[in-house]
């Protein structure tokens, strides 16, 4: 029997180093695995009810690399857009696959710091929102990071700053995980949620995947963890952060990855001076 086991993300759980390492699997000489990542415009067609698209992936799990190997289909975007996953799910039933899910969590403030250190710090309109929350509690924004000041919004009750660039939240894992669970339930779909491993756990992250699909892979496509999102240095996010806060124009998302990197270097270089009382 053919297995298709569903990886759900959510985003900022790991999903890009679980996506190169299933691809480099996938690649092997000698894989152990077949892989698909959806592409989001067949994701949001699939969520909308275009069923030629949920055809053609059909298609594709009738036809994995050999019978024998298990196919992952991995996507972030299937966690919200649950339309899409249920379409795919059943199309997998249909064929007789055993099918199953994974899922990975983590805590808010961790999540938020993730994404506050990989695009939010140069989202003008998040940290004007952000500010403006903070000083209509005659608190000054200017006194905390900009990290800071969006665990301080959040705490004021404004649970929304958090939100992604699709809108969506994701500050109640437990529910979420709990409507996740009882909706692939229904069609005797096993869901599994693993907690999001430290990177010094003794089981990392890509060794915690490979255990819960059920595969064998050498040493080497384990330890290669290579962070693939773009991580920026805390002086660097705080700068562009804070020239922001005070009108200056910075690079905003997907923008000047290269000239941040380089700056991050140029910190690490050439360090401010601390200064003495």
């Amino acid at each position: 029997m053919a297995r298709i086991i569903f990886h759900l993300g959510p985003g900022k759980c790991g999903s890009s180093a679980v996506q190169a390492f299933l691809r480099r699997s996938a690649d092997a000489e000698n894989a152990c695995l077949d892989v698909e990542v959806p592409r989001p415009k067949d994701i949001a067609a699939m969520e909308s009810g275009d069923s030629d698209t949920v055809r053609r992936y059909a298609a594709r799990m009738a036809r994995t690399a050999a019978p024998h190997l298990p196919l992952i289909i991995s996507h972030e975007a299937l966690f919200k857009k649950r339309g899409a996953l249920l379409a795919l799910v059943r199309a997998a039933r249909e064929q007789g696959a055993e099918t199953s899910a994974l899922a990975y969590v983590r805590r808010t403030s961790d999540y938020l710091r993730s994404v506050h250190g990989q695009w939010l710090f140069r989202e003008p309109g998040r940290i004007a929102e952000t500010a403006g929350i903070l000083r209509s509690h005659d608190i000054d924004p200017m006194l905390f990071t900009g990290v800071e000041r969006h665990l301080i919004a959040i705490a004021l009750g404004h649970q929304d700053v958090g939100r992604d660039a699709g809108g969506y939240t994701t500050f109640d894992w437990s529910e979420s995980m709990s409507q996740m669970a009882q909706m692939l339930g229904a069609l005797d779909v096993p869901f599994a949620v693993g907690a999001l491993p430290s990177r010094d756990a003794e089981r990392p992250l890509l060794a915690d995947f490979a255990a819960r699909i059920g595969i064998a892979t050498d040493g080497g496509a384990l330890t290669d963890q290579a962070l693939v999102n773009p991580a920026f240095d805390a002086t660097v996010i705080e700068a562009v952060c804070n020239s922001i806060e005070l009108g200056f124009a910075m690079p905003g998302r997907h923008e000047a990855n290269r000239f941040l990197a380089a700056a991050m270097l140029t910190c690490r270089r050439y360090p401010c001076p601390t200064p003495h009382s």
